[in-house]
């Protein structure tokens, strides 16, 4: 007898205040919606969308004003697995990476597929993912070794620029840019960790900044562009959460969570509050929130 393990994901709406973190409300997906891998919000909209590690892969829409699905896009066969995922706003746009290495182009306004860029087969991973909505760039790491740093023109949709980095490093995990110094910073494996800063139109590597071996491994980071600072959350136990200057280039400070902190996968800013907030790949799952300003650890839940 052939048994069918059907796994349902759930949801949960939290809000946050400055004293407590308060459940909200959970919506159960279909069978077959699961291992979601990555999130965006469209705040503006009342909108979030779950990108689904499936075959074929899945984006999922939920309203946020009464927390129910609104639909799911399941994309064509051999778009696999997304593993990443990324909003532009202002155009309404999303955008999503596959594997094998794919990158999905998304209307959000209709919820439809505009296009599909193909990437080459030593670049079917993609883990990290920073966007220049100004300027139109997408910066995409691969998790291939070696590894490639690839620039994309979201106006033609095309690849116009890569870096392929040293054979000693191994993959690239997660990106972010910084619109005020056209910055993109990576975090990629290695003996120890690293974080590269690269200079966006020049598109060159302008410094490389080690991570404690205790920092390892990584797979987020988040930045606070206000106020000059990323961080860094390791998936480790206990977790270590790190604060790098990006005037400097330098490590602030490192701050090791409570008891329940552990396994950092995924993190979420809000700058003009002062917290940011950490997921944990636990069972079962906390969220950490820490104040900036003092940088102290506030409350899980």
């Amino acid at each position: 007898m052939i048994k069918k393990i059907i796994l349902i994901i759930i949801i949960i709406l939290i809000n946050f205040t400055n004293t407590e973190l308060i459940e909200q409300g959970i919506t159960t997906l279909n069978i077959g919606e699961n291992n979601l891998m990555c999130s965006i919000i469209d705040t503006p909209n009342e909108f979030i969308y779950f990108g689904a590690s499936t075959s074929p892969a899945q984006i999922i829409k939920i309203s946020l004003s009464n927390f129910t699905k609104i639909s799911t896009l399941t994309l064509q066969e051999g778009l696999d697995y997304i593993s990443t995922g990324i909003i532009d706003r202002e155009k309404e746009l999303a955008y999503f990476a596959t594997n094998p290495g794919s990158i999905i182009k998304v209307n959000l306004t209709n919820f439809s597929i505009i296009s599909i860029y193909n990437l080459s087969e030593e670049e079917n991973s993609i883990e990290g993912f920073a966007i220049d909505t100004q300027n139109q760039i997408l910066y995409l790491g691969t998790y291939n070794v070696p590894a490639k740093i690839i620039k994309i023109n979201l106006t033609i949709f095309e690849k116009v620029d890569e870096i392929t980095l040293d054979s000693s490093y191994g993959g690239v995990r997660a990106g972010q840019y910084d619109p005020v110094h056209d910055m993109v910073y990576f975090v990629v494996e290695s003996s120890p960790n690293k974080v590269l800063k690269i200079h966006g139109s020049s598109f060159i590597i302008t410094n490389t900044l080690n991570l404690s071996s205790q920092v390892y491994p990584t797979f987020d980071l988040m930045i606070d562009s206000l106020n000059g600072s990323l961080f860094i959350g390791s998936y480790t136990q206990p977790a270590i959460i790190v604060q790098i200057s990006l005037t400097n280039f330098s490590i602030l400070s490192n701050l090791t969570l409570s008891e329940g902190g552990n396994n950092i996968m995924t993190s979420n800013i809000d700058p003009g509050a002062g917290f940011i907030y950490f997921g944990t790949h636990t069972f079962p799952g906390y969220v950490i929130k820490v104040e900036l300003h003092d940088f102290i650890e506030i409350d899980s839940d």
